[in-house]
């Protein structure tokens, strides 16, 4: 069994602890299909997928490298999930915070997509 199939495995057992410990929350996304350059987007259907959401604050660079502070991080830990940084999330409190940064701790050398993504809000 290789590293990534270990991954893979404990990402696996994450997930169902933390959903069955009631710790994931279903959290509407709506992927980015056209944006302009004036910042009008034009947005799929919402599609409820689970993640952790933390409320804390951290230091992060943003898409265009500025040091930024972030208040609400997601962890998504289904790999088939592929965000874009104009996508947008509304989270449980209702808001719908700028994607700062998207984090893909680990990338599967398989399919080259992250085994697991961290979105960090504005």
């Amino acid at each position: 069994m290789s590293l990534i199939d270990d991954l893979r495995a404990g990402i696996g057992t994450i997930q169902a602890t933390l959903l069955s410990g009631g710790l994931l929350a279903d959290v509407p996304w709506r992927r980015c299909l056209a944006a302009t350059g004036s910042g009008l987007k034009t947005l799929a259907d919402p599609v409820v997928v689970q993640g952790l959401v933390q409320q804390k604050t951290k230091q992060v660079r943003s898409l265009s490298g500025e040091l930024v502070t972030s208040q609400v991080q997601l962890l998504l830990l289904d790999p088939t999930i592929v965000v874009g940084a104009e996508d947008v999330f509304t989270l449980p409190d209702g808001s719908e915070p700028p994607i700062l940064v998207l984090d893909g701790a680990v990338v599967d050398p398989g399919t080259r997509k992250p085994v697991l993504t961290q979105v960090y809000f504005g």
